[in-house]
């Protein structure tokens, strides 16, 4: 077992970075290595990890392409070393030209990585290969509608993608339509299963399941809320339980929800709020799946698009985009609340930030 946390950050390269960067945190000080750049690459916004054969993936912008890259992940100097590249769409329209995706996962068996692309509205499936690479593209959709927030809504916007509890569906939501739309994926292949509506304007934005597989929970960038939805594994609908506010009561300015986790515990449940620039923690009522705000937290920084929490739960690390720095909180595994460790660990323009769990 590693004596230290190792943390991958994605970020846009449109300023200073120049791709995918990594430092370590040392486990009993809490002290922190110099952040290196561990692979220069375009736009890698968002990454996740496969750690049973240590490979990571991004989504990638190259000229006027956008699509999904495949890495090592070399153990020795937290280096990524690129496997390939792969596109979804290899002559775009004139308006998607150079529009990278926004979220890539991957399916509970590592079959298949799923990207999605907020502004063409598509999804893309990958088959993934024995080493780990990224096969062409098997299937993909591309969603149509609009909503009632004509600046945000005016199209169909997906912004993530991730498999039910066992696995049986891509859930598919739409910022752009307020909807979650399910998908089977058999054998690469997306076909559409149902849909459910949620609060028109709300724009839902990413989606977690409790760990028990029967509750949903979506944060709302528009509203800034969270719906807390009931989950049936048997036939894959929804229902409306619970819709909660990510701000406090006195907050009259703009903000947008972004990222949402719950604990290891699954005691509590974290948002992150772009403009009141802060972690809700929310305690979860384990039998009902409800929930009730407990705090919002100064994520020191401004934007936090995205956070992460560590493998053993004790600590939360917010991505701040446009102050170009990262928050270490740690956490108090009874009330859930986080404490400030350091606000000064700089990375330009940091829009993911993913723990590596070793295995």
């Amino acid at each position: 077992m590693s004596n230290y946390e190792k943390v991958y950050i994605g970020t846009y390269t449109n300023g200073e970075s120049r791709g995918i960067y990594s430092f370590n945190i040392i486990s009993d000080s809490r002290k922190t290595t110099a952040p290196i750049l561990s692979c220069e690459i375009e736009n890698p916004t968002y990454l996740t990890f496969n750690m049973n054969n240590k490979t990571a993936y991004s989504v990638i912008k190259s000229g006027n392409l956008g699509g999904a890259a495949s890495f090592y992940v070399d153990d020795r100097n937290n280096h990524l070393e690129l496997l390939n590249c792969k596109f979804g769409y290899e002559n775009p329209p004139e308006r998607f030209s150079g529009k990278q995706p926004c979220y890539v996962s991957l399916d509970k068996t590592n079959s298949y990585l799923f990207s999605v692309n907020y502004h063409t509205s598509r999804v893309d499936v990958f088959p993934i290969r024995n080493d780990g690479s990224i096969d062409t593209v098997s299937s993909f959709v591309i969603h149509e509608g609009f909503g009632p927030n004509k600046e945000r809504q005016e199209t169909s916007h997906v912004h993530c993608a991730v498999t039910t509890p066992l696995n049986d569906f891509l859930c598919v939501v739409d910022l752009g339509t307020d909807k979650i739309v399910l998908y089977r994926f058999d054998d690469g292949i997306l076909c559409r299963f149902n849909e459910f509506k949620l609060k028109p304007g709300c724009g839902p934005r990413h989606i977690i399941f409790h760990p028990n597989g029967k509750i949903a929970y979506i944060a709302t960038e528009l509203s800034s809320e969270v719906i807390v939805l009931k989950y049936s594994p048997l036939d894959g609908s929804f229902e409306e339980l619970q819709y909660v506010s990510c701000l406090p009561t006195d907050y009259t300015g703009k903000n947008g929800s972004a990222a949402i986790h719950i604990s290891r515990n699954s005691n509590y449940l974290y948002v992150s709020n772009r403009g009141h620039n802060s972690i809700s923690c929310f305690h979860v009522d384990n039998s009902t799946g409800l929930l009730t705000l407990n705090s919002n937290t100064s994520t020191y920084g401004l934007s936090p698009r995205d956070f992460d929490l560590s493998s053993s739960g004790n600590l939360l690390i917010a991505a701040n985009q446009d102050s170009s720095n990262l928050t270490i909180f740690s956490v108090d595994q009874v009330s859930g609340n986080l404490s400030k460790i350091t606000s000064d660990i700089y990375v330009p323009n940091p829009v993911c930030v993913k723990f590596y769990h070793d295995k």
